[in-house]
């Protein structure tokens, strides 16, 4: 996750960071359904909190691209 980020830091446009976005929205995903989530183990509940952030991220960037074309 942390490469797609960069990437979508450095991309010069709504369009490349939209492609990247994309990316880290399929692989927050695969974290948010973890199978092992255990709401008492608190590095579960931290990693689903940073996931459905990111998620929200992807999701703005994604957003940005569509009002922007």
């Amino acid at each position: 996750m942390s490469a797609i980020k960069q990437k979508i830091n450095q991309g010069a446009s709504v369009v490349i960071k939209a492609k990247y976005a994309e990316e880290l929205s399929d692989q927050v995903t695969c974290l948010l359904d973890c199978p092992r989530y255990k709401d008492q183990v608190e590095d579960c509940v931290n990693c689903q909190l940073i996931a459905g952030l990111h998620k929200k991220v992807a999701a703005l960037i994604i957003k940005a691209k569509s009002l922007s074309e």
